[in-house]
């Protein structure tokens, strides 16, 4: 305390100081009850069922399998070339990419509508030079 201070002053500051902090104190408890009142339920309060509970039972397990797919494209060990002794539009085709064949099986046929016509003519033709 310094020797020119006026101890009246002195205790007119502390009494301030604490006249201040009291009224900080009234101020906040009075908004805290305030806030505490507003959200305070007014009517009868709804009991809520509680919520269903599930349990599930796990087993150990020693090993799992699980499905696996993949994209890809399956190429022959073997490639075999494949044609006709003529050329003409393919009338049938017995068999489908990937089928297992033997020696000797008809894998498709031609369109043989024009030779069977060329034969019929040169028969005929045959039949008047014969005749």
């Amino acid at each position: 305390m310094k020797r020119s201070e006026n101890p009246h002053r002195l205790h007119h500051r502390a009494r301030s100081t604490l006249l201040g902090v009291a009224l900080a104190f009234v101020l906040v408890a009075l908004f805290t009850g305030a806030l505490h009142l507003r959200s305070a339920p007014t009517g009868p309060v709804a009991v809520k069922a509680p919520l269903p509970v599930a349990s599930t039972l796990f087993e150990e397990q020693s090993e799992y399998q699980r499905p696996v797919s993949y994209l890809g494209l399956i190429k022959a060990r073997r490639r075999t070339d494949v044609g006709f002794e003529m050329a003409g539009l393919l009338a049938t085709m017995s068999v489908g990419e990937g089928t297992e064949v033997q020696a000797g099986d008809i894998l498709a046929n031609l369109d043989d509508a024009k030779l069977q016509t060329q034969k019929r003519q040169t028969e005929a033709d045959l039949r008047r030079v014969g005749a």
